[in-house]
């Protein structure tokens, strides 16, 4: 548990520097984009969030798979070396007739040719942005945690930093933040490759190919539902709304990062981890996925609260007033990741018995409610209802994931708790209405009760 937490904190301090570059980012873009190409712009991180899910075919979840199942270095260093050169031959054969022609995509699209340069520029950005994911990958499979932030970092820097000087000094607009992307990918692959150079060799064994798809193709269709429910509002709000209203929800959907923050450093610390645990000692491992299911509703908790009390004033003070309208789908969406984090654990034992089938039928199943939920909100309440229906999609699925993971693999929930977690989630909803003064009142209430019981609160953590 504590090389969990240590790794954790390690992801969850590069996230906050990586993705804290990000949060600042959406409030320059905001101010040098009108509201239309922020919609632009948030359609088009649709597209590429498809086609990359598309792309990846589920390798770096096979990857991360079967390099704890191989024991020795060398198999390890075939698989790596197998899995690279497939996944570049793949990447050539499929972009290149979608750049070649995404002028006419982008036309087809938006029924302009306005923002043609920049789709042109998100399709040129995937192939580095895929070797960069199987490259981290590698990383986070060797427990190197500090580099894998520090190269993170320093490629967020680049990106948004050339995102902003491109925007206020060219006219490219906003493909002039998929130039940037490009930038700090080409400056920053040749390290990463430097960094896990010993995992190459020059042997290749296509038969592995074979087995790693089986296990990864599963998790396309099951990525490509989770697309659409966290991306199939936005193609919704365009067509049943606007791009403004698409601009608006975009932001919103980006200030939600916050708890993607810890979302994302849970994800990449808690897999590698995770699987170890279960070839090791599948009883101990059962405790230790329990104990860290009540760590990551705790965070969840806060982190929702200390937003829903502060939020709306911060807000308020740093974007452009037509922005002034995005707090409650920002504390929807957030509350939505919250569940989302919990399928760390909940979905661990379809994942460790490669019955990754279930995730296919369960994801779809969830992606048809999302379309239906959004397509009856969505009229009604615009950006509050699609913030709606994300947030009861990632709570159904979840609890599916908890249905059929308890079959494969039981672990002993504190269901009494994740009971008062439900209940505390609607109240903090309720108080995020009051007025400032109270609000600020309720936190600074809680904030001293948090410090007085710091001696319980880590002892829980421990």
């Amino acid at each position: 548990m504590l090389a969990i937490l240590k790794d954790t904190s390690i992801y969850a301090i590069g996230d906050i520097l990586t993705k804290g570059i990000s949060f600042l980012a959406i409030v320059f873009y905001a101010h040098f984009l009108s509201q239309s190409d922020m919609g632009a712009y948030g359609y088009l991180l649709v597209i590429v969030g498809f086609v990359n899910t598309f792309l990846i075919l589920g390798m770096d979840n096979a990857y991360s798979r079967y390099f704890f199942e191989y024991k020795s270095h060398y198999d390890r260093q075939v698989l790596t070396s197998t899995l690279f050169l497939f996944l570049i031959l793949w990447i050539i054969c499929i972009l290149l007739l979608p750049i070649y022609f995404s002028s006419s995509l982008s036309y087809f699209i938006f029924e302009t040719s306005t923002y043609s340069q920049a789709f042109f520029f998100s399709l040129l950005s995937l192939p580095l942005k895929l070797i960069s994911t199987m490259s981290n990958q590698a990383l986070r499979n060797q427990f190197k945690t500090k580099l894998y932030v520090v190269l993170n970092f320093i490629t967020a820097f680049i990106t948004v930093s050339g995102a902003i000087l491109l925007l206020k000094y060219t006219s490219f607009g906003i493909g002039s933040i998929f130039m940037a992307i490009i930038i700090a990918d080409v400056c920053v692959l040749p390290f990463r490759f430097f960094a896990i150079k010993e995992m190459f060799i020059k042997k290749i064994d296509f038969t592995l190919i074979k087995k790693i798809l089986a296990y990864g193709i599963p998790f396309l269709p099951a990525s490509v539902a989770y697309w659409i429910f966290s991306s199939a509002d936005r193609v919704m709000l365009e067509s049943m709304s606007s791009l403004e209203s698409v601009g608006t929800y975009t932001v919103a959907v980006t200030l939600s990062a916050v708890m993607s923050i810890i979302a994302g450093a849970i994800g990449q610390a808690w897999s590698p981890h995770a699987v170890k645990a279960y070839e090791e000692d599948k009883e101990r491992a059962r405790e230790l996925y329990r104990r860290f299911f009540l760590v990551l509703v705790s965070l969840a908790l806060l982190i929702i609260f200390s937003i829903s009390m502060l939020g709306k004033e911060i807000i308020t003070l740093v974007f452009p007033a037509e922005y002034s309208n995005i707090f409650y789908p920002m504390l929807l969406l957030l509350s939505g990741v919250g569940f989302k984090i919990t399928s760390q654990v909940t979905a661990i034992g379809i994942s460790l018995a490669k019955k990754t089938i279930y995730l296919v039928y369960i994801t779809f199943f969830v992606a048809l409610v999302n379309i239906g939920l959004n397509y009856i909100l969505i009229p009604i309440y615009a950006e509050v209802g699609a913030s709606v229906a994300t947030m009861v999609s990632y709570m159904l699925l979840t609890f599916i994931y908890t249905l059929i993971s308890q079959k494969l693999f039981y672990i002993n929930y504190n269901f009494k708790f994740i009971v008062l977690a439900l209940f505390l989630l609607i109240i903090i909803l309720i108080l995020a209405q009051l007025n400032v003064f109270v609000r600020f009142s309720i936190f600074g209430i809680v904030l001293i009760s948090i410090i007085s019981k710091k001696n319980k609160i880590m002892e829980f953590v421990r």
